[in-house]
């Protein structure tokens, strides 16, 4: 049994039959025009590389379709720093889930200056679609709301009282 059957089982709940229909559900193709020839959102979940990123959205700008969003998952990046390279600033935020999305689903929604306001209204109706609780984080930051309360937790020297 492979992990996303283990965690789909456990998890999720799914039935036998569930887990065979998600299975056929999914289709991966590994040549990016072919893949967003299509497509209305794409989600980029590269590693954490400025430059990776940015030659990934350059790339984008140039074969997908006009009518497709796209997100970024940066967990540490802001997305005005990707914005005129996806050639689409008023169809770009930062979407980002956080881990184990199964047990804690929240989705967080980070806007930059120039995302179209509906967007926003657009990615709260489909996060909660899909299960997830939106939290929109107003204000550009590095590391969304919950890496801004998890990082400074991980970090204190937080000693117990009477120890």
């Amino acid at each position: 049994m492979t992990l996303y059957s283990q965690t789909a089982t456990k998890f999720l709940k799914l039935s036998h039959q569930q887990l065979e229909q998600s299975s056929t559900n999914l289709h991966y193709l590994t040549d990016l025009e072919t893949a967003v020839a299509n497509a209305d959102l794409v989600i980029e979940c590269l590693p954490e590389n400025r430059a990776l990123k940015r030659d990934f959205f350059k790339r984008f700008a140039q074969i997908a379709p006009q009518k497709t969003v796209i997100a970024t998952n940066t967990s540490t990046m802001l997305p005005s720093e990707f914005a005129e390279d996806t050639g689409r600033p008023t169809k770009f935020l930062a979407y980002h889930f956080a881990n184990e999305i199964w047990k804690y689903n929240t989705a967080e929604i980070m806007p930059q200056s120039q995302t179209d306001p509906q967007l926003i209204d657009t990615f709260i109706a489909y996060s909660k679609e899909i299960g997830m609780v939106p939290l929109v984080i107003h204000k550009e930051q590095a590391g969304y709301l919950l890496n801004s309360m998890l990082i400074p937790f991980f970090t204190s020297r937080f000693k117990p009282v009477g120890n």
